[in-house]
Order: C-alpha cells, then structure tokens, then sequence
C-alpha cells in the first residue's frame, strides 16, 4: 500500500524547519502561557469565523468551562 503525502516539498521543509530551530519550541512554555495562548488564538480564530463572543467570553468558556447559553456560534479551535 502507497503512503499518501499529506505535505508538499515546501510545507515539509517549513515542518522541519520549525521542529529542529531551537527558538521555534514550544516546550518552554509554562502551563498558563499555555492557556493564554489558546485564549488568544480560540478569540481570533472565532473573529475570523464571525462568532460574536468577546475576549473575555472566549476565556470563560476555555479556562473556566463556562457554558454560554446563547445563540451565539461556539469557537471551533
């Protein structure tokens, strides 16, 4: 059986790039930084998406497992 690429020539060389650059890691991140990470990019990947919920709505729902019961789209991060 064939293995399918999944990347092109150019996207495989940026992975790689990303895996071996010692300032391109995540691993130094602490736990928190972690979290706010996530929060930013949820918020404007919903932005992008057209979700209405604020900053302060998308951290709620992320950090504090806050269920908003709107009609509002829920983030798809």
């Amino acid at each position: 059986m064939e293995t399918k690429r999944i990347f092109d020539d150019i996207q495989l060389q940026k992975a790689t790039f990303i895996l071996k650059n010692k300032h391109t890691k995540l691993s130094g991140l602490t736990s928190s930084k972690i979290r706010n990470l996530a929060v930013v990019w949820c918020y404007y990947w919903g932005k992008i998406e057209r979700n209405t919920y604020t900053y302060v709505e998308t951290e709620a729902l992320l950090k504090d497992d806050v269920l908003l019961l709107s009609v509002k789209k829920i983030p798809r991060c």
